[in-house]
């Protein structure tokens, strides 16, 4: 009877020891988790991890290359600035998230100026008749998109087919008082003849 109960129990030691190894080889091999996990302390993770939906409410640090695929959303929870640094901590972008949509202080790219908005576009640009020997450049507006007063402007000018018969000089640009417009200056360099020049295509860019 004794010997009975001594293989009975042998035999339970022995299908004990059997799955709880077989468990171990799971759960180093691929670990499923149904339901939801409350870490309290660090948790650490070696190899390619997926993550099919995840919610972090503290520090997430990540070590080497990074690969965020699909629709990735980055909450601030709570935080003002939300910033990517690199390894010496020097901001390489910043955004202000207190607002829905980026504000004069939404984006400073290595630490520098804060841009809002960048539009670009082309606009055609018909310069009035400028009177020869006129002593001051002449206003010329264009429609841009988008623009408003304070933006700072660049435009490029279309290439001179006219050559040396043109004598328009391109002075500057601005974002005019109206909105959705820009300034565009010219002067007429010519002596002897008044210059009414083509209406042409420019290209322009407008930073806020």
């Amino acid at each position: 009877m004794k010997i009975m109960k001594s293989k009975l129990i042998l035999q339970v030691a022995i299908a004990t020891l059997v799955t709880t190894l077989a468990t171990a080889g799971i759960v180093i091999a691929a670990t499923t988790v149904g339901n939801s996990v409350s870490i309290g302390g660090t948790l650490g993770v070696t190899g390619a991890t997926t993550l099919s939906s995840a919610t972090l409410s503290s520090t997430l640090a990540v070590t080497g290359a990074t690969t965020l695929s699909a629709t990735t959303t980055i909450s601030a929870n709570g935080a003002s600035v939300l910033g990517v640094n690199n390894l010496s901590g020097v901001p390489i972008f910043e955004v202000d998230t207190t607002n829905s949509r980026a504000s004069t202080t939404a984006l400073a790219i290595g630490g520098g100026t804060t841009v809002s908005k960048l539009l670009f576009g082309t606009c055609a640009v018909d310069p009035q008749s400028i009177t020869m020997g006129t002593s001051s450049p002449v206003s010329t507006s264009c429609a841009a998109t988008g623009v408003v007063s304070g933006d700072t402007v660049f435009v490029t000018p279309p290439i001179d087919t006219e050559g040396a018969s043109n004598w328009l000089q391109f002075e500057g640009a601005s974002a005019s008082s109206t909105t959705g417009y820009i300034e565009i200056t010219l002067f007429n360099a010519s002596s002897t003849r008044n210059i009414d020049g083509p209406s042409r295509t420019w290209k322009w860019m407008a930073i806020r």
